[in-house]
């Protein structure tokens, strides 16, 4: 599986454990990151209900191992968004408690395919009128192994092998 997927079903997962806040139905609703703020704030609307979570991969960068494995770096922003309550002029409560809710359920969070997520940075969306928007950083660092070219040698010398029985 491709490192990004697999690192993208986890968070994914582990943020839709997210259920102390007032969430619809108990779960936080995370989706791809495609722009979303800048999408509503133009009048449009998402779609998903608030709050909601978005996973951007903001960068990946890639180093070239032995026999075309490699390994990789992902800066991963996790866009945090809830409806703009009137007559309320700063970030609720409620926002900074969600981006601490999921911090909490990345904290330590790896699996086969990546190290464990480390968070780097967070920051306010000052430019949204609309809705609040929060965003957390988190560098993840992992190996992708598929064009590894040493498993496609081993299979090739193994199928080009006959073995002839005799039975005595």
């Amino acid at each position: 599986m491709n490192p990004v997927t697999a690192i993208y079903n986890e968070i994914s997962d582990k943020l839709q454990t997210v259920d102390r806040l007032q969430t619809v139905n108990g779960v936080l609703r995370v989706r791809w990151w495609n722009q979303q703020a800048a999408t509503r704030q133009e009048g449009a609307s998402i779609n998903i209900p608030y709050p909601c979570a978005f996973i951007e991969f903001a960068n990946i960068d890639f180093i070239d191992r032995l026999q075309h494995a490699s390994s990789g770096e992902a800066t991963v922003t996790i866009h945090y968004i809830d409806k703009l309550v009137l007559d309320q002029f700063s970030l609720p409560e409620k926002m900074l408690d969600l981006a601490q809710a999921g911090f909490i359920a990345l904290n330590g969070v790896r699996a086969q395919a990546f190290s464990s997520i480390k968070r780097i940075n967070e920051q306010i969306d000052h430019s949204a009128d609309q809705i609040h928007h929060y965003t957390q950083d988190y560098i993840i660092e992992f190996l992708d192994t598929e064009g590894d070219i040493r498993s496609k040698l081993i299979e090739s010398t193994i199928t080009g092998i006959e073995i002839e029985k005799e039975i005595i």
